[in-house]
């Protein structure tokens, strides 16, 4: 006979034959981003081989993260909204910080996002343009375009910080792949490995400074107070 420290009542005696029941990191409640980021990078590719509806991976893309986003950013500003896909596993799962008055919309606008790599080999933390709008009307131009939108951001940004543009690697399968035009349309970003994630201090000093990026570039093209 044993203690059971995971038994709903705190603790119990069961005989030494049972066997203690697998824990999933995706089951675990996190107030933490850095706990919340290294779990999504180290179960996210075997849970897109389970059915995706209720996963509870995906809850946490959805609602810890940006919980704790939420704390951290202006909520009469700012809105925070996370995918692991609308209907099925996401190659490339999101959490975007949308100044309300430029967009509330990842598929337009500019904003702020936490991409994570389609090989999870680690998390972006990137100021980029939306790209599904352009991909749907301009289709073949859609990559010249966010170019050059890109490339006009930066040029705005350049009198509070000299920014080169990013060498972001998304891990897209083809060069049609949605993450290789997000990676087009960064205007700057962080890079953060699976391994080397940041504690929640330096986190959240990062994302002030992205913010900061936003409000400016905001205010550069005439959106909002």
């Amino acid at each position: 006979m044993f203690w059971n420290p995971l038994c709903v009542e705190g603790w119990s005696l069961i005989s030494e034959s049972q066997t203690l029941p697998a824990i999933s990191l995706a089951n675990l409640p996190t107030s933490s981003l850095r706990e919340a980021f290294e779990r999504v990078l180290a179960t996210y590719g075997a849970a897109r081989d389970e059915p995706f509806a209720g996963h509870p991976l995906a809850s946490v893309l959805r609602r810890d993260i940006p919980a704790v986003l939420r704390g951290w950013a202006d909520r009469s500003v700012y809105r925070v909204r996370g995918s692991a896909g609308p209907s099925t596993w996401a190659a490339c799962p999101w959490i975007a910080v949308f100044d309300k008055a430029v967009t509330v919309s990842a598929r337009r606008g500019f904003y702020v996002v936490y991409l994570v790599s389609v090989d999870q080999s680690g998390v972006y933390l990137a100021l980029v343009h939306g790209v599904l709008d352009a991909m749907k009307d301009l289709r073949g131009d859609a990559k010249p375009a966010l170019e050059r939108m890109t490339r006009a951001s930066r040029d705005l940004l350049r009198p509070i910080e000299l920014l080169r543009p990013p060498k972001m690697n998304l891990a897209p399968p083809s060069p049609d792949h949605l993450a290789a035009f997000y990676e087009q349309s960064a205007v700057t970003a962080t890079f953060y490995p699976a391994t080397q994630v940041p504690d929640d201090a330096q986190l959240k000093r990062d994302l002030d400074t992205y913010l900061g990026y936003y409000r400016f570039l905001r205010e550069r093209r005439g959106l909002g107070a």
